[in-house]
């Protein structure tokens, strides 16, 4: 079965609220409002049901979604020269006599290579005897092919310049890798079939033929469940079609205009002339900035970057410089290095990206070109005309019936991203809830998305509780927003997600305190800002489950078993509870209720900086001990005070649920466990 993110130990759940991932739920929740702006989503109205409230799943509570859909077809390319295909869609062609098996992947194996006897294979402008299959389901041209470890997309392949065959590319730990792969080899042909090796919600099984022609074909008998990865052949040589550029805009700036101040890399922060173009009347984009001096890596400036704004700063191209890589930021893409569609040619940058990355309000659209090094550089201005809505530089192979091209044929495919933003603001327009009666919005799915390509489980965005002296999120002052989470799938926790729930409600509180030590505002309990680090001591105030109870957000129950020597819980049945200091953070305690409590400092062997520490493990360390009056001198008392602070929460339970597809009703355990946890977790103090 298909991993969910199940987690049956307490300490392998990992939560994703951060500033960095708050910024992500944000742009995601911008980027749709800019492109409703422009289009109508038809949507029904929210339900209530089984104490749920079931929300449609469309392109504003949902947006992304593009799954694979490719059953049922097969897709034929006719090599016309070493650049060129003519693809055709046509029914189903699966050959069933699939041979042998070639390899099983498993964790330890990524590749595995395969001499033809019978033909050489041309492609591009070569001919090959020797293929390499790997786990990600490609076909290279190398012994030791490069292989993605995370999620790609597409304008990565469309530059690309390694040669890739694959009727389905994958990534190194998805849901649906490491398959078995079959061959069968005949006198002018070869088979290769690929399978989910344990088929689950996630199934496949398709295959390639190469002909000895340079003619091949792709034919999908399943593919279930599949919204990553894509289809991919490629030759490694874009320049023929990259080339065919035509400029939009081409801007000036004066030389000599970066301050001094900027040593050696002035003139390589220096912007002369900056253009815009569109490639082959596609929907590739070429960025290009001319600077007064050549780019010597190991002279700019350690931070330099080089950034464009398309329209607004949602749609933000920014490269990195390094002396070692290149690092390039895109809307709605993980940081990539050392991309394919980046080039450094003495002087000149060029950047390549697709506008489908983008939010577009309009066609005639501000553009921003900036450099900065720790700070700005130089900057220049221009307006652009982008014309009509150009034909997608991605292939539709399940739209095409034929079409001839000598570009890359590539089409990605996605997981919809949950729009915490979206689904909130339906929830408030559908059933009249507001950030005034509403604490925080827990959201479901009973289907994939996104975050299962994610390090972590489950999230929440930041909040505005309303209050004083605990974070610096949080204010009296400012108006008081409801806290929103992804939960992920229905049925990604063990124990109806209760601990997780905790967690994450802790989140509306918690955990961005500093405190005094020495005179100095530090984050010595919380180094990264968002949970405490595995080496203090959170004993719960009251305990849920066992003596060793400890709080849900993180830390544990250390116990002492000499004057530098610690030791770990032994059980996982533990992090169920909140520590006395958070409770006073909460407003469910006074500072005098507050014990004191303490953490190790150059922990012997060093235990992580967040969440839960290994079970049973023997420390040696330097007990430091903390009182509730660091936090206040760090923080200020908390206003309002337990005396008069909020006790009782509102909590939304949510579920999305997709056209046509009516789910059933949710189990309310989910609710009713987690209304009791929190009960005892707070003493009974908040409900």
């Amino acid at each position: 079965m298909i991993a969910l993110g199940v987690f049956a130990v307490v300490a392998q759940f990992t939560c994703g609220s951060s500033v960095a991932v708050d910024r992500e739920a944000r742009n995601v929740g911008e980027m749709v409002r800019a492109r409703s702006r422009h289009s109508v989503m038809a949507t029904q109205s929210s339900r209530i049901e089984n104490d749920f409230i079931v929300v449609p799943a469309d392109e504003t509570t949902v947006p992304f979604d593009d799954p694979a859909d490719l059953e049922g077809i097969s897709l034929f390319f006719k090599r016309r020269d070493a650049s060129t295909f003519a693809v055709t869609r046509e029914p189903l062609l699966y050959d069933a006599n699939v041979g042998d098996v070639l390899v099983s992947f498993g964790r330890e194996s990524n590749t595995k290579s395969l001499r033809l006897s019978n033909f050489v294979f041309p492609f591009g402008a070569r001919t090959y005897e020797t293929l390499t299959f790997s786990a990600t389901r490609g076909i290279h041209f190398s012994d030791t092919p490069s292989i993605p470890e995370a999620p790609f997309v597409a304008f990565e392949m469309l530059t690309s310049r390694t040669p890739l065959i694959s009727p389905l590319y994958d990534y190194l730990g998805s849901p649906g890798s490491r398959p078995d792969v079959l061959y069968r080899e005949t006198s002018s042909t070869l088979t290769i079939t690929w399978r989910m090796q344990s088929p689950g919600v996630v199934d496949y099984d398709f295959q390639a033929v190469l002909f000895s022609t340079g003619d091949i074909r792709f034919s999908y008998k399943r593919v279930r469940n599949v919204a990553w990865g894509g289809v991919v052949l490629t030759t490694g040589e874009p320049d023929a079609w990259l080339s065919r550029r035509t400029a939009i805009v081409t801007a000036s700036d004066p030389a000599g205009d970066v301050s001094a101040t900027f040593g050696e890399s002035a003139g390589m922060l220096d912007i002369v002339r900056a253009q815009l173009s569109r490639i082959d009347g596609s929907s590739m984009l070429e960025l290009r900035i001319d600077l007064a001096a050549p780019i010597d890596r190991e002279k700019l400036h350690p931070e330099a970057s080089y950034l464009f704004f398309i329209g607004d700063s949602i749609n933000r191209v920014e490269l990195l410089v390094r002396p070692e890589s290149l690092l390039l930021r895109v809307p709605r893409g993980a940081d990539l290095t050392n991309p394919g569609g980046v080039r450094i040619d003495g002087s000149r940058i060029t950047i390549l990206v697709i506008e489908e990355l983008l939010a577009l309000e309009s066609r005639t659209v501000k553009l921003w070109v900036h450099t900065s090094a720790m700070q700005s550089a130089d900057s220049l201005e221009t307006v652009a005309d982008l014309g009509p809505v150009p034909e997608p530089a991605e292939t539709d192979f399940s739209a095409i019936t034929s079409i001839e091209t000598s570009r890359p044929l590539v089409e990605s495919y996605g997981l919809p991203t949950v729009n915490l933003e979206g689904v909130w603001q339906r929830v408030k327009d559908d059933l009249r809830f507001s950030d005034e009666t509403v604490d925080a919005v827990m959201v479901y799915t009973p289907f994939l998305t996104d975050i299962i390509h994610r390090p972590y489980g489950a999230f929440a965005m930041l909040s505005n509780p309303g209050v004083d002296g605990i974070s610096q999120f949080s204010s009296r002052s400012r108006p008081r927003t409801t806290m929103l989470v992804n939960m992920n799938h229905l049925a990604a926790f063990g124990d109806n997600g209760t601990q997780v729930l905790l967690h994450e409600m802790g989140h509306r509180w918690l955990y961005y305190f500093e405190i005094v030590e020495d005179g100095v505002h530090t984050r010595s309990l919380n180094p990264l800002g968002f949970h405490p680090a595995q080496y203090v001591n959170t004993p719960a105030a009251f305990n849920v489950r066992t003596a060793a109870d400890s709080s849900a957000m993180g830390g544990a129950a250390l116990i002492q078993q000499g004057s530098n020597t610690f030791r770990t819980p032994r059980s996982g049945e533990w992090a169920h509870g909140y520590s006395w200091h958070e409770l006073y953070l909460m407003g469910l305690a006074s500072p005098g209720e507050v014990t004191g409590w303490w953490y190790l400092r150059d922990s012997d062997p060093p235990l992580g900086l967040e969440y839960y520490p290994p079970p049973d493990v023997f420390v040696e360390g330097k007990r430091v001990d903390v009182g509730v009056q660091q936090i206040i001198g760090a923080m200020g008392p908390r206003q309002p005070s337990m005396a008069t602070s909020q006790k009782i929460f509102r909590v939304l339970f949510v579920v999305l649920e997709r056209p046509g597809q009516r789910i059933a009703p949710p189990n309310p355990l989910i609710r009713t466990r987690f209304e009791d946890a929190f009960a005892k977790a707070t003493g009974g103090r908040g409900s």
